[in-house]
């Protein structure tokens, strides 16, 4: 007798599974983020932010970068808030989560055209150079340090100049140096083969 021979039937919900196992071996290379050295920024610096009426009515917001106490000649900006809240955007772009933590809010009357008040324009300053101040110190990726420090005008780095000065003296300490002509192991060694070859010497007499 003839067996009647049919096809085994297929499960797609066990395809599926299979379709997502081999998924799950795909792997993704992560995108390397290059982060700003530890010494990018002076250790003693810092910046104060004043406020002040521009001429068109609009208010303008000096910032002045110090180290160590002393004021640095040609760093430094003025903007309007805009400014800084485009800069901020920037820097989001490769760290979002740093860059929108703590920046000022936006008034809805400042939008319209209504200028702030004292206390308020005061509050952004401050809220400003905490934020600058926060950046400075948060490890921020190279990028977005770089976007920060174009924009405080700041042509500084860390310690870089010290570490090769001191790399120099290295070099220097570890360059020819004037030898003596025998050290004092040799010296004595000499003597003591001059002495013992004279002593030959009357011996044969």
């Amino acid at each position: 007798e003839e067996e009647d021979i049919y096809p085994v039937p297929t499960d797609p919900s066990q395809g599926e599974e299979e379709d997502e196992e081999v998924g799950k071996t795909e792997v993704v290379e992560p995108q390397l983020t290059q982060f700003a050295p530890t010494n990018f920024w002076p250790q003693e610096l810092s910046v104060t932010m004043t406020a002040a009426d521009g001429e068109d009515g609009h208010p303008l917001f000096e910032v002045v970068v110090s180290v160590a106490g002393q004021v640095v000649e040609g760093a430094g900006c003025t903007h309007r808030f805009g400014a800084f809240r485009d800069m901020k955007n920037e820097v989001a772009k490769h760290d979002t989560h740093k860059a929108n933590a703590g920046f000022p809010r936006t008034y809805m009357r400042n939008k319209l055209g209504v200028a702030l008040t004292a206390a308020q324009l005061f509050e952004r300053a401050q809220g400003l150079q905490a934020w600058i101040t926060a950046m400075i110190a948060a490890e921020l990726p190279l990028a977005a340090a770089e976007v920060l420090r174009l924009f405080l005008v700041f042509e500084g780095r860390g310690e870089e100049q010290g570490e090769e000065e001191v790399v120099e003296e290295v070099e220097v300490a570890k360059g020819d140096r004037p030898v003596s002509p025998s050290s004092p192991v040799e010296t004595k060694l000499s003597t003591t083969e001059q002495t013992e070859a004279d002593r030959r010497s009357s011996l044969a007499q």
